[in-house]
């Protein structure tokens, strides 16, 4: 199928092609992010060596039969006749224009393609880093063998979307001198972090790491400095251009053209701010999808995107938010009511690549065709639609305000529970129960209620947002006072209020409602990396994570308000590559392969999302290298 990750065939057999290269062809040493173009289907490599000979005709180091060789790369479709373009460095120029194979990149064997793989991965800047069987025995780079483009629960190098942009190298940098926080409310005092390959390789105390390095690392002194993960952002609207409650109609009638533009400037704001993975929780068209592979491509810098794609709620919900008479061809939702149009959006919305399917169980405040304290999806149809974004790869965040629907969801097995504004004690027992995780985005509501104060709203309605406030700060401190500080992720709702990259404001809310300052640094770290489906992979620096992590000048550990100001952030690192210092964008996008990035090319693949997820484990302490 026309998009597919290819899958290395072979594996294991011995011998050799008399005209061969004598370089073994195994699967898990084939290219990192291979992908087939339109009409490319994988086919085994050599079923008699399983090797590449030097007349091959390969794509992404896996052999194709002539009639499934696109034109472009020397194949003929319709006859069946090869062409005869050998796919070492010249073949691969005159095919140049294959999207998933920049020209100039090609080695033949095990190496071909080496640096476009890479720079479709996200991982390199566009020199040739071969991998190899030979190479990775040596204690070489990280193993370049294909994922089918998410992480499962098993070996997360199968993920061929790893760097978002960031330049890998096989040196080990160590990180000294500094205190360390590792996403699991545990600290290190003069700690070190060593890095190689844009991967974590070893935290703890320095002696430990230092050892566990090898020989000759790179030493970095941070001294004075505090270490932590990137920060998580588990609710974000990406594309929003809301300031304040009268942005809403500019968001309806605006150009999708420049809405787009605004949101590659808004998720740079958001990496400048220390926030190096966000959780996209509805969008305008599929604009989170494209963004989040502009920026694993290396095309624009941003934190790590988990997408969802328009809202989708029952007609006068959250998602049917404008006058039919503006007949809008870009509207900011989809609306589905029958069984039947619910399984057609959401299996559409799976075929455009989304990680997250976000549905409306209630209305919003900010939506006046919608009520913001009625369920207007019972217990059956949630299940329903849990099932059928299960069955085709998708999570399914919940857009919910009062207690009977926040309880549905738990029950109806939603995978997050976001803002929770109207909840009381039966939601706090029932998340006590459930395996979802909450992201109240509590800051949004403090941000209602100051602002509308700012700008003279209605009396009346400040008035229900202050009971709201109330009652909501209530319910947190009730589900921290229940021990469930570890299923409370951070999330700003970034995009209405507050604006984009002030995730660290919500922290101070976490603290008023009874958490510790390590248990809000985990909130917006480790927990919130879990609820996005990322546990283990951003939010931590134990190793094998990506090497996602803030240098900062003051003590988080102490006061994670301090987060909120990027000036006291001295340095943003993504996959081990520095991105920012102190709120400023440093490193230029790596640039990214011509042509359409391969989600568009037919089916999506879901780049970063596991999505049956067991329950939550308690943290553990930081693990030694």
């Amino acid at each position: 199928m026309a998009g597919r990750r290819l899958a290395a065939a072979g594996g294991g057999a011995a011998g050799r092609r008399p005209d061969g290269d004598g370089r073994p062809h195994d699967r898990h040493h084939a290219l990192p992010g291979g992908y087939a173009g339109a009409g490319v289907r994988a086919q085994q490599a050599d079923p008699v060596a399983d090797r590449c000979g030097r007349g091959d005709r390969c794509v992404a180091g896996v052999r194709q039969r002539p009639d499934r060789l696109p034109r472009h790369l020397g194949g003929d479709p319709e006859r069946g006749a090869h062409r005869g373009v050998r796919l070492g460095r010249r073949g691969l120029e005159r095919a140049g224009r294959h999207p998933a194979v920049p020209a100039g990149a090609g080695r033949e064997g095990p190496h071909r393609a080496a640096a476009g793989a890479e720079r479709l991965a996200g991982r390199g800047d566009g020199a040739v880093r071969p991998v190899c069987p030979d190479r990775r025995a040596a204690g070489g780079g990280r193993c370049g063998r294909p994922g089918r483009g998410r992480h499962d629960g098993g070996d997360r190098g199968q993920c061929p979307d790893r760097g978002a942009g960031a330049a890998v190298t096989d040196r080990t940098a160590v990180y000294v001198g500094c205190r360390l926080f590792d996403g699991a409310a545990e600290v290190v005092e003069d700690a070190a972090l060593a890095v190689a390959g844009g991967e974590v390789r070893a935290a703890g105390p320095r002696e430990r790491v230092l050892a566990a390095a090898g020989p000759d690392p790179e030493l970095v002194d941070l001294a004075g400095a505090c270490v932590l993960p990137g920060l998580v952002d588990a609710h974000t609207h990406l594309h929003f251009p809301i300031r304040g409650f009268g942005d809403w109609p500019t968001g309806l009638v605006e150009p999708p053209e420049f809405t787009a533009i605004k949101a590659v400037r808004n998720a740079g704001t958001y990496l400048a701010a220390g926030v190096t993975t966000v959780m996209d929780c509805g969008t305008r068209g599929n604009l989170a999808v494209a963004l989040r592979e502009a920026v694993a491509n290396g095309v624009c810098q941003g934190p790590r995107i988990v997408a969802s794609g328009m809202v989708v709620s029952p007609t006068a919900g959250l998602a049917d938010d404008h006058p039919e008479f503006l007949h809008l061809d870009h509207p900011e939702g989809e609306v589905a009511d029958t069984p039947e149009q619910w399984r057609a959006v959401i299996r559409r919305q799976a075929k455009q690549g989304v990680d997250n399917l976000k549905i409306g169980v209630s209305g919003s405040a900010l939506n006046p065709y919608s009520d913001s304290g009625a369920c207007d999806l019972g217990h059956d149809e949630i299940a329903m639609i849990v099932a059928e974004a299960h069955r085709v790869g998708c999570t399914v965040a919940a857009h919910v305000s009062p207690p009977d629907g926040f309880v549905d969801c738990l029950r109806a097995g939603v995978d997050t529970v976001h803002h929770g504004f109207g909840i009381d004690q039966r939601c706090v027992d029932a998340l006590g129960t459930a395996t979802a995780y909450f992201v109240p985005t509590s800051y949004k509501l403090r941000a209602m209620v100051e602002g509308g104060v700012a700008r003279g709203r209605d009396p009346a309605r400040l008035d229900e947002y202050r009971r709201q406030w109330d009652g909501h700060v209530a319910a947190l401190r009730m589900a921290v006072a229940a021990g469930l500080a570890d299923r409370i992720a951070v999330g700003s709702d970034g995009g209405h209020l507050p604006g984009h990259g002030q995730t660290a404001a919500e922290l101070a809310v976490l603290l008023e409602a009874g958490m510790t300052a390590r248990q809000a640094l985990a909130a917006a770290t480790g927990v919130a990396a879990a609820a996005v489906g990322l546990a283990g992979t951003v939010g931590t620096l134990r190793p094998g994570a990506l090497a996602d992590f803030l240098v900062v000048d003051a003590d988080p550990v102490a006061d994670p308000t301090v987060l909120a100001d990027p000036s006291r952030i001295r340095a943003v690192y993504q996959s081990g590559r520095l991105v920012a210092q102190r709120g400023q964008l440093t490193a230029p996008p790596s640039g990214g392969p011509d042509g359409l990035a391969p989600v568009f090319l037919g089916r999506g693949t879901r780049t970063w999302r596991s999505v049956r997820r067991p329950p939550p484990a308690p943290p553990d302490g930081p693990a030694a290298g």
